[in-house]
């Protein structure tokens, strides 16, 4: 079936615009019998390879969209006898989603009461396609008296959405230190396997972070273990080296104002805290200099020739440096 689905596929550049062919060009009639009886037979099913995956799905798609959504629901609940990954379903749609296909995804999410790594699996690609869904959702589930998975929902919160979620859950954090616990083991676990889930958190909520790691999860010396395996707890340092890592790349002053803020309140990150502080505080001061303005060495040329002229000769190499100059400027 899948070496048939290739070349049932293959578009001739030199036939009808609905016409797929194996060397010859399909009819209408044939078309007509592709939608209505083989579709299912060839959507509904994975197929090996991420690249053959996505082709496949593009085809489906724009053949039929409303076929393809019920193939997708089919595809989702297949997952649930764990032969299948959700990640893996939902990769085939990653460049061919639509936005009612946004329905039947949370649809099987609050069906099957998703939670933990599927949880996130899907949030985060639903984020990435559907914005406003994925907002939806979370909000929700944070108002939710029987949610799917509170510890990953906020996880998601204040890692995607963190402008939305971040002062609700933060105080609801505050409240439980079991859920806290939780919650940012989960932040750390998504973080160890995709190192741009945390992007959109701004300097103060990164400061948060540190300073809630550090009540839940005090520092401690990582142990390895499993020299194959990389423990909870290597993940939780892993996530709290980042944020100082972090603050110090965005070069901003409000993460020197943070990077200061935890040097005050962790002692015992004082002095990294404070050599951090040294080179944001550079790359603060490099960004802010634009250069010695044009006309300020417009000056110093003018200047340099008065001497001149003054009867006070320059040096060989002042004289060079006052021509380069003089050139730079004219040019």
């Amino acid at each position: 079936m899948r070496h048939a689905g290739e070349c049932i596929f293959r578009r001739s550049s030199d036939t009808h615009s609905d016409s797929y062919r194996t060397g010859i060009p399909i009819e209408s009639g044939q078309v007509f019998q592709l939608k209505s009886k083989w579709f299912e037979a060839l959507f509904a099913q994975p197929h090996c390879g991420v690249n053959e995956e996505q082709v496949l799905t593009q085809v489906g798609v724009k053949l039929n969209a409303a076929k393809a959504g019920d193939c997708l629901r089919k595809r989702l609940m297949r997952t649930l006898s764990g032969k299948l990954g959700l990640a893996n379903v939902l990769s085939g749609f990653e460049f061919s989603w639509k936005t009612e296909f946004t329905a039947v995804l949370v649809d099987f999410i609050q069906s099957e009461k998703l939670a933990g790594l599927n949880l996130s699996s899907a949030i985060r690609f639903l984020a990435r396609h559907d914005e406003a869904g994925a907002r939806s959702w979370l909000d929700g589930q944070f108002k939710s008296t029987t949610p799917n998975d509170l510890s990953t929902s906020f996880a998601l919160g204040l890692a995607l959405f963190p402008e939305e979620f971040w002062q609700a859950a933060r105080s609801k954090i505050d409240a439980d230190p079991s859920l806290a616990a939780s919650s940012l083991q989960t932040v750390a676990d998504v973080f160890a396997s995709s190192n741009d889930f945390l992007e959109k958190l701004k300097a103060v909520q990164l400061g948060d972070l540190f300073l809630l790691l550090e009540a839940r999860f005090p520092t401690s010396q990582r142990l390895k273990i499993d020299p194959d395996e990389v423990s909870p707890r290597e993940r939780i340092e892993k996530l709290r080296s980042f944020t100082p890592e972090r603050l110090q790349a965005l070069g901003t002053s409000e993460g020197c104002d943070q990077l200061v803020r935890l040097a005050a309140v962790v002692p015992h990150w004082k002095t990294l805290l404070r050599w951090r502080l040294r080179d944001t505080r550079n790359a603060v001061l490099r960004k802010a200099w634009s250069g010695v303005p044009a006309d300020v060495l417009a000056a110093m040329v003018f200047r340099s020739t008065e001497i001149t002229e003054l009867g006070e000769p320059l040096s060989h190499a002042r004289q060079g440096g006052v021509e380069r100059s003089s050139a730079f400027i004219l040019n």
